[in-house]
């Protein structure tokens, strides 16, 4: 007997003559005329609608099974009230959690929220600790070795070792899982099994004591251009609140220009003579009962400062400033005592363990010759997406910006960490240098019909992201830059020494822009030489300097700020306080900013040379 036809149609599309041509048939029965052919000719096509059938239902079959066995345990019937609730955040584009470090009680029931905004899946597994293997890299290593199963098994083998899994969290999606602590006190590894990703995206959950730390702690945000520890007295801040514990990353979010005050008290249980380890990047202040602990100064990649402190058991004070001035932020807070756990204020715990991500590749881009400039096309976080960043020697540093033909930060000391550019999939380069100043940032040349006119820094255009769906206004805003229609870009010139002179035509004028070290009283300063080949229309100017105090000093050159001064040779320049536009970079989901500045102008004509010199405050001063 055969199956009946009709019920056993479970198919996506119903049958259509196409599954009785003779194609499903052997060659030798596609001959007609004979009853034997014909009764084998329908015999065929049953049987071959019967294997189709089948082969429907074991797939079914399969599939239920499956995922049955992706979903083979629910939440469990405490999930609605868990002793601690965690959210843990795959950091876009660093293949990195942002929290390095979890803390709960033995046996604490834990609802850990996974998110994953990357454009990677990610999963999260904790093992228990093996005194052979701490950091989890054979466990890894056994992931890898699933080879074809990895992606069924979701890269976790069935091990011993496995306490909880999060199976593949899919790009832009979440995901919540439960468990119960180890009821035995210690530091258990969990990362990223994916092959490729455990080396970067690892962390501790730390089993013990999770009582918090702060009796009570606040914290205030405030935003601008720092490259050092502001005084917070003269700021407004844009965010205030307060916190369990001190986490860089979720109040700032990967943000440039952000500082950060927060104060609170603790508790010490043991007294003695502690080891602070504080480690930032950029700068962080400790003080400690009024008294200064450890000071991380300037604008630099993640250093640790350590100092000891003897404490007795009771309420302390604690204050802890930092700024996030470019690049990468970091903030790490640790301190421990022979005989005590640990004190924990931050998520991140490198700062003592050292163990931050391995680096591949140069971290510090250095000269090639100590006589010659190196010419480094980068991105710098930040800034400029055609930036053109320059090391000369001295250790005095620029960039360039090609977006707006005009020199857009210098510094002093080393020049640009890179390591991102080989540790990320291309989270961009950062000052690695001290006592940065931001001298200009905006078009270097304007037409100002009066003096009145704003000055406009980018040329931005705008569109609404076309592959979302609705309404016009309720797409997604983007923001790009667009070449402005009197400039155009020429590239540069290299000279014997590697110094380049930066060419462009502004209303088809011919400029040239060329940079040289050199010292003012044996402090380090630039000279810059503006030659410009053309006349220019009546009423334009030269932008030398923004954001300025620009009060004049003995030797004829203006301050910018405590750091650097500015010198004009060729013209007289002019200061103003305007409302400028368009006065940041383009940046996606960014409106367009306007900011009310004092400026430092310069009337130019044409077929002229200007020598602008920015020099230096003193050695040092940041650090004082």
């Amino acid at each position: 007997m055969f199956w009946p036809v009709g019920p056993l149609t479970p198919l996506s599309q119903p049958l259509t003559p196409s599954y009785w041509s003779l194609e499903f048939m052997p060659r030798n029965c596609q001959s007609r005329g004979s009853e034997s052919t014909k009764s084998s000719r329908n015999f065929f096509v049953i049987s071959q609608i019967m294997k189709i059938h089948v082969i429907t239902l074991i797939s079914c079959v399969t599939f239920v099974s499956f995922t049955a066995a992706r979903s083979e345990t629910g939440p469990p019937a405490w999930s609605a009230k868990p002793d601690r609730e965690i959210t843990i955040s795959m950091v876009p584009a660093k293949m990195a959690y942002d929290t390095t470090l979890l803390r709960v009680r033995p046996g604490a029931k834990v609802k850990l929220n996974l998110k994953n905004p990357d454009d990677l899946e990610h999963n999260l597994v904790l093992i228990k600790n093996d005194p052979e293997d701490p950091q989890g890299e054979r466990f890894a290593a056994q992931c890898i070795e699933l080879g074809a199963k990895g992606p069924k098994l979701a890269w976790t083998p069935d091990s011993p070792r496995v306490l909880a899994k999060s199976g593949m969290v899919g790009p832009k999606k979440e995901h919540k899982m439960f468990f119960k602590a180890p009821s035995e006190p210690g530091d258990y590894p969990y990362l990223c099994t994916f092959p490729g990703h455990s080396k970067l995206m690892r962390g501790i959950l730390k089993v013990g004591s999770s009582d918090p730390i702060f009796s009570n702690l606040s914290y205030k945000v405030y935003a601008g251009e720092f490259r050092k520890i502001p005084d917070f007295r003269q700021l407004t801040p844009i965010k205030t609140g307060n916190a369990e514990w001190i986490d860089v990353r979720t109040l700032i979010g990967g943000e440039d220009g952000r500082a950060i005050l927060w104060e609170g008290t603790f508790e010490v249980r043991t007294g003695g003579e502690w080891q602070f380890y504080l480690g930032s990047d950029d700068g962080a202040e400790l003080i400690i009962d009024g008294k200064g602990v450890a000071r991380n100064g300037g604008n630099y990649f993640f250093q640790v400062r350590k100092a000891k402190v003897r404490l007795e058991p009771g309420i302390h004070t604690m204050r802890l400033a930092y700024f996030e001035g470019g690049g990468p932020e970091a903030l790490s807070l640790v301190a421990d005592l022979k005989g005590a756990e640990d004190m924990i204020f931050t998520p991140d715990i490198t700062a003592k363990t050292g163990a931050r991500r391995a680096w591949a590749g140069p971290k510090i881009v250095k000269l090639r010759k100590p006589d010659e400039a190196l010419v480094f096309r980068t991105f710098l976080r930040g800034r400029s997406s055609r930036s053109i960043a320059v090391a000369y020697p001295g250790k005095v540093n620029i960039n360039w910006s090609a977006d707006s033909m005009n020199l857009d930060q210098l510094w002093r000391g080393d020049f640009v960490n890179a390591a991102s550019n080989w540790n990320t999939r291309g989270g961009g380069s950062h000052i690695a240098g001290k006592d940065t100043v931001s001298p200009t940032g905006g078009m270097v040349l304007q037409v100002l019909e009066s003096i009145d006119d704003p000055w406009i820094d980018y040329s931005v255009g705008s569109s609404r992201y076309e592959k979302d769906r609705g309404p016009e206004e309720s797409k997604e805003l983007i923001n790009y830059g667009i070449p402005h229609p009197d400039y155009e870009f020429k590239g540069y010139e290299l000279d014997a020494n590697r110094f380049p002179t930066f060419c462009y035509t502004f209303k088809g004028v011919e400029v040239e822009d060329h940079y040289c070290p050199t010292t003012l009283d044996g402090i380090e300063a630039l000279k810059r030489t503006l030659v410009i080949r053309g006349n220019l229309p009546p009423n334009t100017h030269f932008l030398a300097g923004v954001k300025g105090d620009f009060s004049k000093l003995p030797d004829g050159s203006y301050k910018i700020n405590e750091l650097m001064a500015v010198r004009i040779e060729g013209a007289t320049p002019l200061i103003r306080s305007s409302e400028a536009r368009m006065v940041k970079p383009p940046a996606r989901k960014t409106e367009p900013v306007k900011e009310t500045r004092k400026e430092l102008l310069v009337p130019v004509k044409g077929d002229q040379t200007i020598i602008v010199t920015y020099r230096w405050m003193n050695a040092g001063q940041l650090d004082q």
